[in-house]
C-alpha cells in the first residue's frame, strides 16, 4: 500500500490509505471514527448488516498496529457507534496483545460508554490533547497558533469523469491550521467538501493516497 507525506507546523504526517496517520516525530498512530459496534446496533434494530464488516476493520487496526509499531495510539472520537456491545472484548483483545503501545481516546459524540469500562480496557481517556502546538479532538477546534487534527465530519470529495461520471472518496482534508482525517470505519457515510477552502487533499482509492490538491 502507498503513503505520502505532510508536512504541518513543523511536523511530519504519513498518511496512510488504511485511513489513518502516523505522526513521525511522535511515532503515534491517528485514527478517526471507528465507529465500533455500528453493523451490530443496525441489527439490533431490525436492519440486517453482516458482521464481516466490523472484522475486517479490526483486522485493518491490527495490521496498522504490525506495520508501524507506533508508540502510541489516539482514537480521536467516536471509538464506538452506541451501547457497550461484543465488539469491546475485540478491542480488549487487541490493547491486551499490543501491551507496550499506549491506547488514548479522545471521546466523541458516539462515545457514550462509560470511562471506567474504556479504561479497564486498558484505554486512556481524555477529552483532548495538546502537544507541542498539536491540537488532537474529535470535533474541529480551530485556533491560529496550534494544528487541529480531528474527525467528527467524515469528510470525501466527488472526482468527475467523462460522460457524467462520477465517484465519491474518502480523504483527507488539509488547510493551513486543521487537517480532517477520513472515518476509518468502512460502514460510514461521506461529507463532500470544497476544494476551494482547502490548501491540500488527499484522497484514498484503490488503497493508495493519491493528491487531487
Amino acid at each position: 500500500m502507498s503513503s505520502l507525506t505532510h508536512t504541518a507546523f513543523g511536523q511530519t504526517f504519513i498518511l496512510l490509505p488504511q485511513k489513518a496517520i502516523f505522526w513521525l516525530e511522535q511515532k503515534a498512530l491517528i485514527l478517526g471514527d471507528l465507529h465500533f459496534g455500528k453493523a451490530t446496533h443496525f441489527r439490533k434494530n431490525g436492519i440486517a448488516i453482516h458482521n464481516e464488516v466490523a472484522a475486517n476493520d479490526f483486522q485493518i487496526l491490527e495490521n496498522l498496529l504490525q506495520e508501524t509499531n507506533p508508540d502510541t495510539v489516539y482514537f480521536i472520537g467516536d471509538l464506538f457507534h452506541s451501547e457497550l456491545n461484543s465488539e469491546l472484548e475485540l478491542l480488549q483483545t487487541i490493547t491486551s496483545k499490543y501491551n507496550t503501545i499506549k491506547f488514548v481516546l479522545l471521546k466523541g459524540n458516539h462515545d457514550i460508554i462509560g470511562n471506567l469500562v474504556f479504561e479497564k480496557a486498558g484505554i486512556i481517556v481524555l477529552d483532548q490533547i495538546k502537544i507541542d502546538k498539536i491540537l488532537l479532538s474529535h470535533e474541529p477546534m480551530e485556533s491560529a497558533e496550534l494544528f487541529n487534527i480531528h474527525g467528527h465530519i467524515h469528510p470525501g470529495i466527488i472526482l468527475k469523469g467523462k460522460a457524467k461520471q462520477s465517484l465519491k472518496f474518502p480523504c483527507f482534508y488539509f488547510t493551513k491550521n486543521y487537517v480532517i482525517l477520513p472515518a476509518f470505519s468502512s460502514f460510514s457515510g461521506l461529507k463532500i467538501m470544497e476544494n476551494k477552502k482547502a490548501e491540500a487533499i488527499f484522497i484514498i482509492a484503490n488503497n493508495k493516497i493519491i493528491k487531487s490538491k
